[in-house]
């Protein structure tokens, strides 16, 4: 266990009781080897009852939240905030966590649960798909479950996506995480490193073999090349897309006609239209969560600093 793991757990546990607890992102797992270490740690917390542990973790840590825009967010089950050194308190007693700042999500668990099981939002779901670490679980099993499921989903997508009969193992790793950032607003405004995609997959190239290099029944793999195992159009298409997550499957039966559900060229349009309205959707509310919680202030420092590393020049 790393020196910022270790940190991470002993700070968790002053926090009031979470259903789990999730780390990801550049802070925990490597990416690019030239970029700077991020300042800040990003997680996920989910929680049985959002107003309820707001409520208590207001009383224990006041300083994690800002004095307005928060109440909208827990209403609806998601609170996100960003730059927060928490607790502060430890810092007086604890010289070792001065200067950690973490941007974490608190999320009914029935939200996240439902995300990673149907993609109806997919903001959680795509997260869930590139290298996580569970550092609390108090899920009984269930969201190590709906992870594999969500990792099954996303496998699926990914080859029909592409529409190739023949691929690399890092192409359809590259898919998998690219599918997140599809019409995103961080990188339409150039506010993300162009090659953040590569690095993702370089960085933590063993977890995406490991969890998505040996799907059988889907493909054949031959040292680093992946062959379908079957021919995804024609009768065999609709049957594929029935596999997929609900909130996916069901755009497409409702908005392809039989003809086109067969036709793999235009599913995989129709998959790349249903990422980029969701990612847009789900970016911008990130952002506007942000100016809620952050202010109007810090969001222009966190935008320029996210402008300066997005102009990085693309590799070649």
């Amino acid at each position: 266990m790393n020196n910022t793991t270790k940190k991470t757990l002993e700070l968790l546990e002053e926090l009031p009781q979470t259903n789990s607890v999730t780390a990801y992102g550049s802070g925990f797992f490597k990416q690019d080897a030239k970029s700077e270490k991020p300042k800040e740690l990003d997680l996920i917390i989910s929680v049985d009852d959002p107003a309820k542990w707001h409520k208590e973790n207001m009383e224990m840590h006041p300083e994690m939240y800002a004095e307005t825009g928060i109440e909208k967010q827990i209403e609806k089950g998601v609170f996100y905030n960003e730059n927060v050194s928490f607790p502060k308190s430890l810092s007086c007693f604890y010289p070792k966590y001065k200067g950690t700042e973490y941007k974490f999500l608190v999320v009914d668990k029935r939200l996240l649960y439902k995300d990673l099981e149907t993609w109806m939002h997919f903001s959680l779901a795509g997260r869930f798909q590139k290298e996580t670490m569970l550092l609390v679980d108090n899920s009984n099993g269930v969201l190590p479950n709906l992870m594999k499921k969500n990792y099954d989903g996303i496998v699926k997508t990914a080859l029909i996506f592409n529409d190739k009969e023949k691929e690399t193992a890092s192409e359809m790793y590259e898919t998998i995480v690219g599918l997140s950032y599809l019409n995103d607003a961080r990188t339409l405004l150039h506010l993300e490193n162009p090659n953040k995609i590569k690095d993702i997959v370089n960085g933590s190239y063993e977890f995406f073999d490991e969890t998505y290099g040996h799907y059988n029944d889907e493909y054949d793999r031959k040292e680093d090349n992946i062959y379908l195992s079957e021919t995804y159009d024609d009768d065999v298409l609709p049957y594929k897309i029935d596999e997929l997550p609900t909130a996916l499957r069901n755009t497409l039966f409702n908005t392809l006609s039989d003809k086109k559900l067969r036709d793999r060229t235009a599913v995989s349009k129709a998959i790349k239209k249903y990422f980029k309205d969701l990612n847009r959707k789900n970016s911008i509310l990130l952002a506007l969560r942000c100016y809620e919680t952050v202010g109007n202030k810090r969001s222009k420092e966190t935008f320029n600093s996210k402008r300066k590393k997005g102009k990085v020049k693309v590799r070649k």
